[in-house]
């Protein structure tokens, strides 16, 4: 029998949550890989269940005082650091290491003229940010709503241009979305649509400074993502 998942966990951060067996962060044993997955509750905030198959069963969501979260929660959210390490290679080559055990370190080059181009630049990496924070937004959503394992494929663009001063800068960003199935073989699709964008943390984070567009189309290349419009 599966474990009650827990809606609101004190420090959540000590655990790994990909599946029942709720290891602890730093001793994963079910063999998914070595970063433990976060609760949803720290990706998407304490409303997560609000939006899911189970939002009307409001008896379900009661919040036990024993799983009330910790006064400081709100805090320690805001004090989330993420950490890494950039090292100038040659030219303008850089290795970076994003202190992740077993993961090794990114190869990065600005492009010609200014460097060789033998690795992703600033804008990619910007560009790769947000077509993968999107992808993962929309496969968590759609996972909510028990549609497992859904291909999904990104493509990405930007536009680059400019300013009056002459500095070039990333006017907008186009991301295209892929669904490995057709629309009518997704639970709830428009649903899911209307709600990942806005749990995209590095899209609406840079959303203040550049345009993103995004549109999701299905496996016949019908664009789902023009009814929400």
């Amino acid at each position: 029998m599966a474990k009650k998942f827990p809606i609101h966990p004190a420090n959540p951060e000590r655990i790994c949550w990909g599946c029942d067996k709720y290891c602890p962060a730093d001793k994963l044993m079910c063999g998914n890989g070595t970063v433990a997955t976060p609760h949803p509750s720290a990706l998407f905030g304490d409303d997560w269940m609000e939006w899911g198959l189970d939002a009307g069963k409001t008896e379900e969501r009661t919040t036990k005082a024993s799983e009330a979260p910790p006064s400081h929660w709100k805090i320690s959210q805001m004090e989330d650091v993420r950490s890494i390490t950039l090292e100038l290679r040659s030219g303008y080559a850089f290795d970076v290491d994003f202190e992740l055990p077993n993961v090794p370190r990114l190869s990065t080059d600005a492009s010609p003229p200014l460097g060789e181009g033998k690795g992703p630049d600033s804008e990619m990496l910007l560009m790769a940010a947000v077509g993968n924070c999107l992808a993962a937004s929309l496969a968590f959503s759609l996972r909510k709503y028990k549609n497992d394992q859904v291909a999904i494929r990104a493509t990405v663009q930007g536009q680059l241009a400019r300013n009056d001063r002459g500095r070039l800068r990333v006017q907008g960003i186009a991301v295209e979305i892929r669904l490995g199935v057709p629309a009518s073989g997704v639970r709830l699709l428009q649903r899911a649509l209307e709600q990942y964008e806005d749990f995209c943390v590095v899209t609406q984070s840079v959303r203040s400074a550049i345009p993103v567009s995004v549109r999701v189309f299905d496996s016949e290349g019908a664009e789902v993502s023009a009814a929400l419009s």
